[in-house]
């Protein structure tokens, strides 16, 4: 058995990534290999969905009505709405 050397001659990232030239974005590795990592302290709090920004994404990318869109949020925004409790 060949080390990862052996096996990925074309592009090694790192001694554990190999990448073939065909990898579709070197940025892609580069996120993985050096993520950006939010270092706040801040405690974190949940935000609540945009329901508007919701709907018209659901209609232009599966042309869902507004109804439809409806009858899956609104009961999600309901038990969060009781979390909040």
């Amino acid at each position: 058995m060949g080390s990862i050397k052996d096996k990925c001659k074309e592009f090694i990232v790192s001694s554990h990534l190999c990448l073939l030239s065909g990898f579709p974005s070197l940025a892609v590795a580069e996120a993985y290999l050096h993520p950006k990592v939010d270092e706040s302290k801040e405690v974190f709090t949940w935000g609540l969905p945009d329901l508007t920004a919701l709907r018209d994404f659901t209609r232009q990318k599966f042309g869902w009505a507004k109804t439809k869109t409806d009858e899956i949020l609104l009961p999600v925004m309901k038990k969060l709405d009781e979390r909040k409790v």
